[in-house]
């Protein structure tokens, strides 16, 4: 579940500019440290992609992923493989936009 183009790129530089992982107690990790956050769970980084995606439009993160998931549900996926659908989906809209 990664990012390409130049969604990545935007990507990228909102993590960098969010304050919330700071206000994070419950994990000690450089969430800004993009190689430590690209090895985390996939479930815990479907989170953090949807609030970016929420952050750049909330058609997106609401609308194209619920559709995503309802659209992959029909095609008896787990859970982990409809939210990675979801994000490659949202992945594509988003370059298109930029």
């Amino acid at each position: 579940m990664k990012l390409t183009d130049k969604c990545k790129v935007d990507f990228e530089k909102w993590q960098k500019d969010e304050d919330w992982f700071e206000n994070s107690s419950m994990f000690d990790i450089d969430y800004t440290n993009l190689e430590l956050f690209n090895e985390l769970p996939n479930s815990l980084k479907y989170g953090v992609y949807v609030d970016y995606f929420d952050s750049v439009d909330k058609e997106i993160a609401y609308e194209i992923l619920n559709d995503e998931f309802e659209y992959y549900a029909d095609k008896e996926l787990t859970l982990e493989e409809a939210r990675t659908k979801a994000i490659e989906k949202a992945n594509e809209i988003r370059n298109e936009q930029l």
